[in-house]
């Protein structure tokens, strides 16, 4: 035999055991294994304890969604109001964020107000120093007159004169080298 007789022949034995299959399929039942007839119905059992709730009525229904819709519009306004509230809240806050800075601000412009002020008086001050200093160069000492009751110590020996002060010259500073000068005067 060749090979393509052998092919034919277990095709042959395979499509005999398929028919064979079908015909015991059909002379079966087609009935289900497990099968059970009800006669009776089953009684469900009520398991919960208490007093048993009537049902609604209509006018209990129609009052229950007027209280549900009175409800919500009452929430709802509750609502509204509290955010309202709250940003206000948040307006204030910002508010006093804003009058902190600004203080901060007028601090800062106030030191700098009494920092020219005090660079006024220094300068005031300095004019009417150099004004006595000109004042008191320009009048001479008066000298005392001799006591005649008291004797005369022997003459000492001559004091080197003094050379008068030199006269201080103003310079005018701008305001930018007087602050300069004036940094380690600071409060």
């Amino acid at each position: 035999m060749s090979d393509q007789e052998d092919i034919f022949e277990a095709d042959e034995a395979y499509d005999k055991i398929l028919e064979e299959s079908a015909d015991e399929a059909e002379t079966k039942d087609t009935t289900p294994l497990i099968q059970k007839e009800i006669e009776e119905p089953i009684e469900k059992i009520d398991k919960r304890r208490g007093k048993r709730k009537k049902p609604i009525t209509e006018e209990q229904r129609k009052r229950l969604c007027d209280n549900l819709a009175r409800g919500r519009a009452k929430a709802l306004e509750t609502r509204r109001k509290n955010a309202q509230l709250k940003k206000i809240e948040k307006e204030d806050k910002l508010n006093e964020k804003e009058e902190k800075l600004l203080n901060a601000l007028n601090k800062k412009k106030d030191k700098s107000r009494d920092n020219d002020d005090l660079l006024k008086k220094i300068a005031d001050l300095e004019k009417r120093l150099s004004e006595k200093e000109s004042k008191s160069v320009s009048k001479p000492k008066p000298v005392a007159a001799p006591a005649a009751a008291k004797p005369k110590p022997a003459p000492a020996p001559a004091p080197t004169p003094k050379a008068p002060p030199a006269e201080k010259v103003q310079v005018e500073l701008s305001k930018k080298e007087l602050m300069k000068l004036m940094r380690g005067v600071r409060r």
